[in-house]
């Protein structure tokens, strides 16, 4: 995919898709790409696009967010999770990382290639955060 094919970028998103249908249990859910923000809701899941020129960390890092995503749809329960929620910004800042370290530690723990694929997001969100220093070579 380095030379960044249509085809490729087809065939790569298709397969993404069907894999997070398959970790959600749901296979309705829209699996969309986008330029805009990533999310999700019952209906959708939308993951970033991948850029022009993929390395393969950006492969990863889509990966990655669309496992998160098909396990948050999968092992969340928002319901739960709001009864639960405790008060306080940092509190709640807290709560919802831990939320976030389980359901994605239980699909690291089920598969290697997801455990990997999460392993590249999160360094991803750490870089995002201003907890990383991007090292020379990137």
């Amino acid at each position: 995919m380095a030379d960044g094919s249509q085809k490729d970028k087809e065939v790569f998103e298709q397969a993404v898709a069907a894999t997070t249908r398959a970790v959600t249990g749901d296979q309705s859910i829209e699996v969309r790409f986008t330029a805009d923000v990533p999310g999700m809701s019952r209906e959708e899941i939308r993951v970033q696009h991948l850029p022009h020129k993929a390395k393969e960390k950006d492969i990863a890092e889509v990966r990655g967010q669309a496992d998160a995503f098909a396990l948050k749809y999968r092992y969340h329960d928002a319901g739960l999770h709001q009864k639960l929620s405790p008060g306080g910004a940092v509190s709640q800042a807290i709560f919802d990382a831990v939320e976030t370290a389980r359901y994605e530690a239980i699909g690291a723990r089920q598969m290697d290639g997801m455990k990997a694929n999460l392993s590249s997001l999160e360094a991803k969100r750490a870089l995002e955060n201003g907890l990383l220093h991007p090292s020379d070579d990137e």
